[in-house]
């Protein structure tokens, strides 16, 4: 699959944003302020979580619900 390279530099970004909204909730210690906004502008579609999905041509609002029925599971374990 030949990807241009700024989508991958934008899906890149994106996936910084996952980890450190997944940071967030996990046992870690040394967390951040940057974890805690990662993970309200991805749990409630933010401006942030939108302008990535919008680069990456991926639905926002879908990657937002994936992403809070992952915290569902994760969490109930």
């Amino acid at each position: 699959m030949n990807v241009a390279p700024e989508r991958r530099m934008w899906g890149a970004a994106l996936a910084l944003l996952i980890q450190d909204a997944i940071f967030w909730v996990s046992d870690k210690e040394k967390k951040q302020d940057h974890h805690r906004e990662a993970f309200n502008d991805l749990c409630f579609c933010g401006v942030i979580t939108k302008r990535l999905c919008q680069k990456t041509d991926i639905d926002p609002a879908w990657l937002s619900e994936q992403f809070r029925k992952y915290l569902r599971v994760s969490l109930s374990h």
